[in-house]
């Protein structure tokens, strides 16, 4: 089986085949067993391994929670190269815990990881670099982060290419990146994708996305549907929905207003 090869080449010596026993035995709930694999592999500079026991130990998960020793094998891995490591060691010195607060290190950390070609980096290498009116550059990132599937860099790249801003303005194209940010369950994208149907006068097509937006909305877990991205995109859902029906059916049209309201859209 499975665990036999990987325990054959881990007694050769092989650090990624230690990591994945320590996976295999965590999935079977043999966490002293998992453990001592884990040590192999960080015993062999196995990058992975290194990361994994860091958020581990900043976690308090099987093993005692140790702020110095997460940051430790945090910086282990990112000075092996593991871009997951760089980019956390951003948001450590970014938010001042685990590591001192310091904007210029989070700063370094980040580029590094978002240059390196990591998509969650790439994505907020984009947002600090849009910021600061690069939009050239930002637009690259986003484009990057994107084609590896990053849904916000899709939205992005989607709104650049909607307004033609740093690129060539395809509206088009600024849709199918809409609708893959969509496909992913991003409410923003699908008031977007109901607006452009809305301006094409297609209205059942643009009442179908703002409705699938306040549906997916209301599956959201409570940490997401408070977040003032999604709650705020979904008043303007809510005011769009009571002004396409308002001709229709003025009750309905109210009663949207309304919620609308709630989620304070002006």
């Amino acid at each position: 089986n499975a665990i036999a090869f990987y325990e054959k080449a881990a007694d050769k010596g092989h650090a990624d085949s230690m990591y994945e026993l320590y996976v295999q035995y965590i999935e079977m709930n043999k966490i002293d067993t998992a453990l001592t694999y884990l040590q192999m592999a960080m015993s062999n500079n196995h990058q992975l391994a290194f990361y994994e026991y860091g958020l581990l130990a900043a976690e308090g998960k099987y093993i005692a929670k140790d702020f110095g020793k997460a940051a430790e094998f945090i910086m282990k891995a990112a000075e092996k190269g593991y871009l997951p490591a760089l980019y956390q060691l951003s948001v450590y010195y970014e938010n001042g815990n685990l590591l001192e607060y310091s904007p210029s290190k989070a700063a370094d950390y980040l580029e590094r990881a978002a240059k390196g070609g990591f998509p969650p980096a790439q994505y907020k290498y984009a947002c600090v670099i849009a910021g600061k009116g690069d939009h050239a550059t930002a637009f690259n990132f986003f484009l990057a982060a994107a084609n590896a599937g990053h849904m916000q860099a899709q939205f992005q790249v989607a709104e650049y290419m909607m307004t033609g801003i740093a690129t060539q303005k395809n509206q088009q194209q600024a849709l199918n990146w809409y609708l893959k940010a969509a496909s992913q369950g991003y409410i923003p994208a699908m008031y977007e994708i109901g607006i452009y149907y809305e301006k094409r006068e297609n209205l059942q097509e643009a009442l179908r996305w703002l409705h699938k937006a306040v549906f997916e909305f209301k599956n959201l877990d409570d940490a997401r549907a408070k977040d003032f991205e999604y709650s705020s995109a979904l008043g303007k859902i809510y005011y769009k929905l009571g002004l396409l029906n308002e001709k229709e059916d003025f009750q309905e049209a109210w009663e949207y207003f309304l919620q609308a309201a709630e989620y304070d859209h002006a």
